[in-house]
């Protein structure tokens, strides 16, 4: 089957689920999404809703009331009468019915096409991915985003509703989740205007889950996740391998990407010691970038299955991951 893209056409072949993203089983993800909603805090903190009515402090069509002034309100929502019976400034609340788009940045770069166990990085991402949107999708919001696989090929899709909006984000994945041959740093990891674009494409006050291995983050990604995570309700979920987060007993291991195989020789304590203090230095900077961001992350392994990881992840008390959360819900599918 040949498939193009931005000008260019590849031949896809048919391979293993866990190699490649195979389109019928994120379709069938959708009954895993029963029980999972994208469910709003009632609390000005969170920006976390759909199709519910809250009390969000904007412009909308029901007057709720009216209190004082606070800084940052916005002074067109004046309640002049009752700031001019009082001598004090106040604003008119209301309540308003949002439909809040779910935007989601899945990386299928080169660095996610790797496992040593279960599947590879970029199936797990695809599965993540499809899950999610099933969950927009049951509880009527529109789910939409970016699927990066390298700077030729990648497939922007607006927030849509229904079952439209997600069967074509699952088949921009089917189509950019066929395996890398080739590894270099030019296709590896999200770059810098991939997060730019995504900036400039999301609307303030969306969820956003940006899915990756988080590779080759520098100071001008971090700019722009700060910018995100200031107008949107960010969640970013790591995809890792086991062997990216602990170095293999010594011995000798053969490693292949699907074309060509390659030994690696782990022949002495000291050479696992000094691999361990590289990925435990690696994690350790990606922890703390989201932590100093303010963005809770999740971690999911290769091994891992998706669906359990999130139920148990995801539908914990809503203190977890600062709101920013999928909780258990009433959502159908």
């Amino acid at each position: 089957m040949n498939t193009e893209i931005a000008g260019n056409t590849r031949t896809v072949t048919e391979l293993p689920a866990e190699i490649a993203v195979n389109r019928d089983e994120l379709i069938n993800l959708r009954a895993g999404a029963r029980g999972l909603t994208l469910k709003p805090r009632q609390s000005r903190g969170s920006v976390l809703s759909g199709q519910h009515q809250s009390r969000f402090r904007g412009r909308g069509m029901d007057y709720l009331e009216s209190r004082h002034y606070q800084p940052g309100d916005d002074v067109r929502n004046f309640d002049w009468r009752v700031t001019a019976r009082t001598s004090q400034p106040h604003i008119k609340l209301y309540v308003e019915e949002r439909e809040k788009p779910v935007v989601i940045l899945t990386d299928l770069s080169a660095s996610m096409s790797m496992a040593s166990q279960g599947a590879f990085k970029s199936v797990i991402a695809a599965r993540v991915t499809a899950l999610l949107g099933w969950v927009a999708v049951a509880q009527g919001d529109r789910v939409g985003g970016l699927v990066y696989r390298s700077p030729e090929e990648h497939i922007e899709q607006k927030p849509q509703g229904g079952r439209r909006g997600i069967l074509r984000f699952i088949d921009a994945l089917t189509r950019l989740g066929q395996p890398h041959t080739d590894f270099d740093a030019e296709h590896a990891g999200l770059p810098v205007n991939i997060l730019e674009r995504v900036t400039h494409m999301t609307r303030p006050g969306s969820q956003l889950i940006i899915i990756s291995d988080f590779y080759y983050l520098n100071a001008q990604s971090r700019e722009y996740l700060q910018k995100l995570q200031q107008h949107n309700n960010v969640l970013a979920i790591q995809i890792v391998d086991p062997l990216e987060l602990s170095a293999p007993p010594t011995g000798e291991y053969g490693i292949s990407d699907g074309v060509h195989s390659w030994r690696m020789n782990l022949d002495s304590s000291r050479q696992q010691q000094r691999l361990e203090r590289v990925l435990s230095t690696r994690q350790q900077q990606i922890d703390a970038l989201f932590s100093e961001l303010g963005i809770p992350m999740l971690q999911i392994q290769t091994a891992d299955d998706v669906k359990t990881v999130l139920h148990h992840e995801l539908t914990r008390k809503p203190t977890s991951y600062m709101g920013n959360i999928l909780m258990q819900g009433e959502a159908s599918v």
